[in-house]
């Protein structure tokens, strides 16, 4: 049997082959294998435990770090020394990935109405924190109404303007379960200016003001899987909007100037 001679005692060798697999989601996970003598086998198990970084690993293509998950596999070899087989979870992006969206269309009384973005996405965060529109990390003018109509077809917008906004509080949870209570979601004004045109579309050289309210979309976890510190969520957001004079908590409203 050949014999093996170490070349710092006790030390923690890791093995020239190594393993990237990416998701769309943008988790990413590494493979490495590591050699110890078996003397030093508790030691390094220590070394490689769920949560720490791999050794002598830059984590890459990871941007915030690769940590080990589950419990590492270990091998005991008849030259004496001891294999670890380690997996980490990391993540190539706090960016959404993987939209699939609708567009809904919000009747908002006084013959007038506008469109909102509905969504699915997926998304990597770390597993302690809490779930918000924020740490979806959306481009803002995804949760705007659009294609705005008021009364006729040839009244067209001139000017919108967010008069201002209010907060409505909202309790969040993140992948482990903890809750935050002390989260807002917005309620925003839209002033929207349109210049008014007769039912045959004639000009009439007139403005005229309607404010539509709307709150900021609910989010709802489809599906997660946990990496440890790190953990992979299907999300929907959703506007879920109702019509009519009475609105629920999510919903929307118009009125005149």
């Amino acid at each position: 049997m050949p014999t093996t001679i170490e070349q710092t005692p006790g030390g923690l060798y890791k093995q020239p082959d190594r393993t990237v697999a990416t998701f769309p989601s943008g988790l990413v996970r590494i493979d490495q294998n590591y050699m110890c003598s078996n003397a030093a086998e508790a030691t390094h198990r220590e070394t490689l435990a769920v949560g720490n970084e791999l050794p002598e690993d830059d984590g890459y293509p990871a941007i915030d770090g690769a940590f080990i998950f589950p419990h590492c596999q270990q091998v005991r070899r008849g030259s004496g020394f001891t294999e670890f087989i380690a997996a980490a979870y990391g993540r190539t992006t706090d960016q959404p990935s993987n939209f699939i969206t609708t567009i809904q269309t919000v009747a908002s009384g006084q013959a007038s109405s506008y469109k909102l973005m509905n969504f699915t996405l997926d998304i990597v965060l770390p597993t302690e924190q809490v779930l918000t529109l924020e740490t979806l990390n959306l481009n803002p003018q995804m949760l705007d109404p659009f294609d705005f109509f008021f009364i006729n077809q040839y009244n067209t917008v001139k000017n919108i303007t967010v008069t201002g906004s209010t907060n409505l509080t909202l309790t969040a949870v993140n992948a482990q379960g903890e809750v935050d209570d002390s989260l807002y979601r917005r309620r925003r004004n839209f002033l929207v200016t349109f210049d008014m045109f007769t039912t045959t579309g004639d000009p009439t050289g007139t403005t005229q003001d309607a404010v539509f309210v709307l709150n900021d979309p609910t989010i709802k976890v489809v599906s997660q899987s946990h990496y440890g510190k790190f953990t992979e969520y299907k999300i929907e957001v959703n506007h879920n909007i109702t019509t009519g004079p009475t609105q629920g908590e999510a919903g929307s409203l118009t009125d005149l100037i």
